[in-house]
């Protein structure tokens, strides 16, 4: 998909190596948090345009549309990596605290330091 680059997929990898700990903080913090800049907009875009039955949830199958193929081993691995409430699906705050830049969860002013920013 034009709209999804390769470095949010890498973006989500490295999220799926994160401690189970850390991604639990990292989802609170978009589940809870203010963010607001340009690349947060385009992420939850994505989502949106994505979750193609309206449900709040991506699954497998929308996942798999999303990047371009099958439900293969790879996005399957991926959405394991991104379902951080092991229900199969991905959730609106997964799929952000996965997609969102590293730099996002480092500001020294929280997420509201962040408001605005390009």
């Amino acid at each position: 998909s034009t709209l999804f680059s390769e470095d949010y997929v890498a973006r989500m990898r490295r999220f799926g190596k994160l401690s189970k700990f850390q991604k639990c903080v990292r989802t609170s913090m978009v589940a809870f948090g203010l963010f607001h800049s340009p690349e947060m907009e385009h992420i939850k875009n994505v989502f949106l345009d994505a979750d193609k039955d309206c449900s709040g949830e991506m699954s497998v199958d929308e996942l798999s549309a999303l990047l371009g193929g099958d439900a293969n081993k790879d996005v399957l691995k991926l959405l394991s990596r991104l379902d951080t409430s092991r229900n199969g699906v991905v959730t609106y705050s997964e799929w952000l605290a996965g997609a969102a830049e590293d730099a996002l969860f480092r500001h020294p002013a929280g997420a509201g330091g962040l408001r605005g920013a390009g």
